[in-house]
């Protein structure tokens, strides 16, 4: 079963989440999949095998508008193409473990294996980047000039970084894409699709 890091809520001191720490959802997603994380757990009492991949911030090629990376994407690539070269973007100052979409596949794939034990398992690079950083990084694989505007209103976690040793451990997983190639190859597949 798929997961999310919303379901820790903001990092504990800014360390990287665990998955035998505490689990306290800031907002109703992180609070549904959390429900929905100890539904599926439940059914080991029943002998079924569940892994559960709480997959923290996905970033990558067709990565969807909906999360931060693909709406900063979308933007720039808009702006490339003669559209408003503007960027409105919420709090800038959080971070997040971004983890490449072709990373989360492979450890989904790793997860399925029939001997892996039921659990929770972290899908995450143990870094925690600023989105900041990330609208930054955007902008300099781009030629053309655009605006941030922030809107300053946060998404109520501050830090979400995770700890994927147990991951690694059972599976062998380990991220393969770096973020910068990460963000190279959403803004070179954006370009492609418009």
């Amino acid at each position: 079963m798929v997961g999310s890091a919303a379901e820790y809520g903001d990092a504990p001191g800014s360390r990287p989440a665990r998955e035998d720490g505490p689990a306290r959802p800031v907002n109703a997603y992180g609070s549904v999949k959390l429900a929905q994380t100890l539904a599926a757990l439940s059914y080991r009492h029943q002998g079924v095998d569940v892994a559960v991949a709480r997959v923290f911030n996905i970033c990558g090629p067709d990565c969807p508008e909906r999360l931060i990376p693909g709406a900063f994407v979308t933007r720039l690539v808009a702006a490339e193409r003669g559209g408003r070269p503007v960027v409105e973007a919420g709090d800038l100052s959080g971070s997040r473990d971004f983890v490449d979409a072709r990373d989360v596949a492979a450890a989904l794939a790793g997860l399925c294996e029939p001997r892996v034990p039921s659990g929770v398992y972290n899908v995450c690079t143990g870094r925690a980047t600023t989105i900041r950083y990330v609208l930054r990084a955007l902008r300099a694989l781009s030629s053309t000039r655009i605006k941030v505007v922030s809107r300053g209103r946060g998404a109520g976690i501050k830090v979400s970084v995770g700890d994927n040793g147990k991951l690694r451990r059972t599976t062998g997983w380990k991220p393969s894409f770096g973020l910068e190639q990460s963000l190279r190859d959403a803004l070179s597949a954006a370009r492609l699709r418009q």
